[in-house]
């Protein structure tokens, strides 16, 4: 493990916010922990590199963006001796004997970065430490993000110290349940009756309202008063209508960078004015024939230049659709016409929204048998002119 003073540099991505993970003992040392459902049975797509011996049970834990890699985890539990916890650090859906987390005490602690992409797409593994546990009594298995990042931020003409915590434990620091402290009498220490929110993009202090704009990994923050509000909404045209859909949380982001979380359709979110673009949309449908529920996740495919604004007005109310009229395109690594008889023909089909986001992940579950969920592909025939069918394929969502 990374010793906690370089872990404390390595994450200082900009001077003015620190991450920081303090003592044991300290009451901010990590916040009440998320449940994660464990399984009797492993995704369809991990493998495993060695026989669990003892009574096993899988999770997945998506640390980063809705399209991020997932973190696959095995609990096992022997016949005797404690539980053992393995975690799929490097993401590569193999678990390996080596992969055993260290335990301290009664949690394992391990250095997990959170995995993102920045405005031009690249790849950014920012660094966190997260602390799983599992309940004596209850068995509950859970994980959360330890410490806080520490700054401050402009308050009128006062410099107000501020700590944040990821509350949902998926290390980003603008989602509803994520708090939001500020040392309002600069005494330095945090009180949690008068000083202590949940991040809103609106915040009231002493009567005034304060717009709160922050990118997502919380490195940015800035406290304004409000000129003027709206309220942003999403819509979606399927089958069956809004009781078709059991779940949506869909990221829009301002011109500002300021990120915006939307968790259910026609439940309006108050923001400053502004122009916005949809970021991330997971969705999850009901199967109309009773069977598993259908999920998706659509996000900014890497490199994405061309983007959709939506201006919203003060005192407007703006409607965007989720998804709109999907658009299917083929996309080969070279034309068709460029290849000779017994060349290889590499396609990259993909389907996009209607604001250019790509879809990358679709499963069904998590009502399947023993609760499993089961990833989706698609089954690719290339055929001559007459019919013929000359090769054959299937193809899943990366």
């Amino acid at each position: 493990m990374i010793p906690l003073a370089l872990l404390t540099c390595l994450i200082a991505q900009k001077p003015e916010w620190i991450y920081l993970v303090p003592s044991d003992g300290d009451a901010m040392q990590h916040p009440s922990p998320m449940a994660l459902p464990l399984l009797t049975e492993h995704t369809d797509d991990l493998l495993l590199a060695f026989q669990p011996d003892g009574f096993a049970r899988y999770g997945e834990l998506r640390y980063g963006d809705s399209d991020s890699r997932r973190v696959a985890l095995l609990v096992l539990e022997p016949e005797r001796g404690e539980a053992q916890l393995y975690l799929d650090l490097d993401r590569d859906r193999l678990l390996e004997e080596h992969e055993r987390a260290p335990r301290q005490g009664d949690a394992w602690i391990v250095d997990l970065p959170v995995e993102t992409r920045d405005e031009d797409g690249q790849l950014e593994l920012v660094p966190r430490r997260v602390r799983f546990t599992l309940g004596e009594r209850a068995g509950v298995f859970s994980a959360c993000t330890m410490g806080y990042l520490e700054g401050a931020v402009q308050l009128g003409d006062v410099r107000v110290p501020v700590r944040r915590v990821d509350g949902d434990a998926n290390g980003f620091f603008t989602d509803p349940r994520d708090q939001l402290w500020l040392d309002l009498d600069q005494d330095g220490s945090y009180s949690p009756l008068s000083e202590l929110w949940l991040y809103t993009p609106l915040l009231e202090l002493a009567g005034t309202r304060y717009a709160l704009r922050s990118d997502r990994l919380g490195e940015d923050l800035e406290v304004s008063v409000v000129e003027g509000t709206g309220h942003l909404d999403l819509t979606l045209a399927v089958t069956g209508g809004a009781q078709s859909v059991r779940r949506l949380n869909a990221l829009l982001v301002g011109r500002d960078g300021s990120a915006v979380g939307i968790r259910a359709l026609g439940a309006p979110v108050e923001v400053p004015v502004g122009e916005y673009r949809l970021g991330m949309i997971t969705l999850s449908l009901v199967d109309p024939d009773g069977g598993a529920e259908w999920s998706f996740v659509f996000s900014e495919p890497v490199g994405r230049r061309e983007r959709t604004w939506y201006t919203l007005e003060k005192g407007g109310t703006l409607s965007i659709e989720a998804l709109g009229e999907l658009e299917f395109r083929e996309g080969f690594a070279s034309g068709p016409e460029a290849l000779q008889p017994g060349d290889r023909l590499i396609g990259n089909p993909a389907l996009y929204t209607q604001d250019g986001l790509l879809i990358n992940t679709a499963y069904r579950g998590l009502s399947a048998p023993r609760g499993r969920y089961h990833s989706m592909n698609a089954q690719v025939r290339l055929e001559a002119p007459d019919g013929t069918v000359l090769a054959t394929t299937s193809s899943g969502f990366g």
